[in-house]
């Protein structure tokens, strides 16, 4: 048998569902990045794994050969999500900042992550729409993240060292810090027709920023509160600007009220 005759025989033995290492991963992420878009638009209920193979460009048996069923690939897409807000939080406590420079940086990672994945932002809406009813199935290490504990840690150890006031609970300031970045977007349509205003666009997401930074850093600063790039005086206390509040004349407290 000749070399060639050989070669031929080889690679018609191993083509019948041979799936290489590299194209499976690939294809695996193209599923998953599809599965987000459709759970995004329908929620779990609404979507359809024809529709998720279409947007994928990929026969649909490759999502049960790789997920198993429209269930675990939804599950699949939960843990995308929390574990990319993880990121985001592992990627500031690894710059080693604390103090009012963590909370700061918390508050910009938040909202440009929320930003940017808007179609994450109303995954968690739709869960919440039944109730957790799925992230629930997932292990309590794929919601529960380490480093909300070791923020509440970061904060305390700030309220030890007169950084901080004392008088609020550390766990509730990161609840806080969640709750008011994650509201704001999820929403926004609602609101932008309340107010008869865009605000879900980028121009008003920076002015929401900048009050949720005058907000925490008002509650949690001891005095006239100093935020760091809140303004070009030194000792100036963080405030929005007159464009920021319709209304608002230029003229800026001396001090933030006493509790």
């Amino acid at each position: 048998m000749s070399q060639l005759q050989g070669a031929r025989k080889i690679k018609r033995k191993s083509a019948p569902g041979a799936v290489r290492p590299r194209d499976m991963q690939r294809s695996r992420a193209e599923i998953l990045r599809a599965a987000v878009a459709e759970f995004a638009a329908a929620g779990f209920e609404g979507a359809r794994v024809d529709r998720i193979a279409a947007r994928a460009g990929l026969n649909k048996v490759l999502i049960y050969r790789y997920f198993g069923n429209k269930e675990d690939l939804y599950l699949a897409v939960l843990r995308e999500v929390y574990s990319l807000l993880g990121e985001v939080e592992r990627d500031i406590l690894g710059h080693n900042v604390r103090g009012a420079e963590l909370i700061e940086q918390l508050i910009d990672g938040y909202f440009d992550f929320l930003q940017r994945r808007e179609d994450l932002v109303n995954i968690l809406l739709w869960e919440n729409l039944l109730g957790t009813k799925y992230l629930q199935k997932l292990p309590h290490e794929a919601v529960g993240r380490s480093t909300l504990s070791t923020l509440e840690e970061l904060i305390r150890a700030a309220q030890t060292e007169g950084v901080f006031r004392s008088a609020f609970d550390p766990h509730q300031l990161v609840v806080s810090l969640l709750v008011f970045s994650f509201g704001n977007f999820a929403n926004r349509h609602s609101l932008s027709l309340l107010f008869g205003r865009d605000m879900a666009g980028a121009e008003w997401m920076e002015k929401r920023r900048s009050e949720t930074k005058r907000i925490i850093f008002g509650y949690i600063l001891p005095d006239k509160p100093e935020v760091p790039g809140a303004s070009d005086a030194p000792g100036m206390p963080y405030a929005p600007s007159a464009s920021d509040t319709p209304g608002m004349t230029d003229v800026l407290p001396d001090a933030l009220p006493d509790e």
